[in-house]
């Protein structure tokens, strides 16, 4: 009888909390399910995706790479980091994602930098506030509209990159 009573009030103290192993695992197995439903391509893809799906969004981005960055543009001739998001998953998956860098960052699930897969977000603070948007691509690297060469693709572990990461995120329908 101690010992039940015992139990019930170590139960009560704890919460009834999972040991961290147990909370570490449940939080993996969330975010492998979350990856599934997310849009996500390239070359790290997710096991749903078909090597046609991969060639077809790689296509995509090919198609922006080099056109000129123009801020806050509605345009294809010139394109700001989160128009050119919003083309990106619209063009692949018809997904609309939010208009401004900030929306996006809101809208997106946020996620540990070492679970970063193809087609989630990359944010950067610059100035103290996050105000640049990527997609990540895989082996640290990461498409985006720089401000002085266009679309293209950088290195995350490049200084300027590094220094000013804020986040990564999953856009999860």
């Amino acid at each position: 009888m101690r010992s039940i009573l015992l139990l019930f009030a170590l139960m009560i103290i704890s919460g009834c909390s999972l040991h961290p192993r147990l909370q570490q695992q449940k939080e993996q197995a969330e975010e492998a399910r979350d990856h599934q439903k997310a849009i996500s391509w390239g070359k790290e893809s997710s096991p749903d995706l078909t090597t046609a799906e991969n060639l077809r969004l790689g296509k995509i981005i090919q198609e922006y790479l080099g056109t000129p960055y123009r801020g806050h543009s509605n345009y294809r001739d010139g394109l700001d980091c989160s128009r050119l998001m919003q083309l990106i998953f619209d063009d692949y998956s018809g997904l609309n994602l939010p208009r401004t860098v900030k929306e996006q960052y809101s809208k997106s699930r946020p996620l540990k930098k070492d679970l970063m897969r193809f087609g989630d977000l990359v944010f950067f603070k610059i100035n103290g506030e996050i105000s640049h948007v990527g997609l990540y691509i895989g082996f640290g690297e990461f498409v985006h509209s720089s401000a002085t060469s266009g679309v293209m693709i950088s290195n995350l572990d490049d200084k300027y990159w590094k220094k000013n990461f804020a986040a990564a995120g999953r856009v999860v329908p």
